[in-house]
Formats: structure tokens, C-alpha cells, sequence
């Protein structure tokens, strides 16, 4: 008999994604030197990391909102010189999991446990 070592399975699957994006900007021209502008941006939204081949029980997602807010001010001097002041943030909330828990568990029972870190795998099937 005449088996392989090893097999390579690769299969293309779809997964629902949804993605929101919501940009606003303000300009200012505060006066002839003076230029200003605001700008904040939403994101939102739902996007697989993993597609699990044999089981989509194991599918992956990643879901999570993020803020970015910007304040520039831009003051002239003459046509030559410039300053600029420039105030940004980014906030992100993002979180990555399986897709349904329950069912994950319930197909492959473990408790991870970090104190016995690089320890054998003593915990898989839920003993």
C-alpha cells in the first residue's frame, strides 16, 4: 500500500462580511494665513480571519469599531514659510473569536491552562 506522508487540502470559502466606514471633514479658512480642518472617521464591522477547511465550527472573525479624529492648523508666513499644529487620536476596540463558542467547545473540549505553560497538552478533550 502505497500511502502519502502528508496531504495538502485547499478550498475557497465565502464568508459574510460587513464593513461600514463614516467620514466627516470641516474646513476652515480662519483668516488669510490661517487655514483649519477637523476630520473623524468611524469604523465598524465584521471580517473572517480564519476559514477552517474541515469545519467552519472553527471559523475565526474579527469585529470591532475604531474612532480617528484629526485637528490641523496651518498658519503662512509670506509664500515661503509655514507652521502647522497638528492633534490626531485613534481608538480601537476590536475583538477576535470564533464564531459561535458553544459550538466550538462542544466539538473540541479544552481548558487552557497558563500556569503549566509548556507543558504537555494535558487538558485536550476536556479531562
Amino acid at each position: 500500500m502505497n500511502l502519502p506522508c502528508a496531504i495538502h487540502f485547499q478550498k475557497t470559502l465565502g464568508q459574510p462580511t460587513s464593513e461600514s466606514l463614516v467620514s466627516g471633514r470641516m474646513d476652515w479658512n480662519i483668516r488669510t494665513n490661517d487655514r483649519a480642518f477637523f476630520l473623524l472617521q468611524y469604523d465598524n464591522g465584521r471580517q473572517p480571519i480564519v476559514v477552517d477547511p474541515i469545519s467552519s465550527v472553527f471559523n475565526v472573525h474579527y469585529s470591532g469599531p475604531w474612532w480617528q479624529a484629526q485637528l490641523n492648523e496651518t498658519h503662512t508666513f509670506g509664500t515661503t514659510e509655514a507652521n502647522q499644529f497638528l492633534l490626531a487620536g485613534i481608538y480601537q476596540d476590536g475583538v477576535t473569536s470564533v464564531v459561535n463558542p458553544a459550538q466550538t467547545l462542544a466539538a473540541f473540549p479544552t481548558t487552557l491552562d497558563w500556569s503549566n505553560a509548556g507543558g504537555p497538552f494535558t487538558q485536550l478533550g476536556g479531562f
